[in-house]
Formats: C-alpha cells, sequence, structure tokens
C-alpha cells in the first residue's frame, strides 16, 4: 500500500476469495470431490483452519504433519516479510 495505493481497494476483494476458498464453513472432505482436494491443501491458510479445528472442536492433538505445515509457513512468511522489509525500508520515507 506504500507504493501502490490502489492496493488498498483490492486487498479486500482478495481477502474474501481467500475465505471462500479455504474451507473455513465447510469439511473439505466431505464438499469437495477427492480428485481436487490437493489443490484445496495447497493453500496456506488450510492448515491454520485445520489446526484450530483439531485442538478446539475435535479436541484432539493436531497431527505432526500439520504442526510442521503451520510452522513452515509462519517461518516462511516471516522471513519473506524480514527480507522485503529490510530490502525496502530506505525507500518508505520517499512515499509519505
Amino acid at each position: 500500500n506504500v507504493f501502490l495505493r490502489d492496493t488498498q481497494h483490492l486487498y479486500g476483494v482478495i481477502c474474501t476469495i481467500w475465505m471462500y476458498v479455504t474451507p473455513i464453513l465447510y469439511p473439505l472432505e466431505t464438499t469437495i470431490p477427492e480428485q481436487y482436494q490437493f489443490v484445496f491443501r495447497l493453500n496456506p491458510m488450510y492448515h491454520y483452519v485445520t489446526f484450530f479445528r483439531d485442538a478446539a472442536f475435535y479436541c484432539q492433538a493436531p497431527s505432526l504433519y500439520t504442526t510442521i505445515a503451520v510452522f513452515a509457513w509462519a517461518i516462511g512468511v516471516f522471513m519473506l516479510g524480514l527480507y522485503v522489509f529490510h530490502k525496502k525500508q530506505d525507500d518508505f520515507i520517499y512515499y509519505n
């Protein structure tokens, strides 16, 4: 939003589409055909929703795969954000 002002308008649209693509309000296993489920599992938010569902709704510990996926996505996005921030921090002052 600092460099491209129009992204603030697209952000709401992208978040809405992402919410519908992420199986939050519907269970993936019963609503999506099995041959297309791998596409939904590529969504990083799928793992976070699964992690929360296992702990909160099913009262069981999340699987090791889900736990590793959640932490890997978190660390990866943090490192990417840190890299981009350090790369562009000198340009922030010019775009006030």
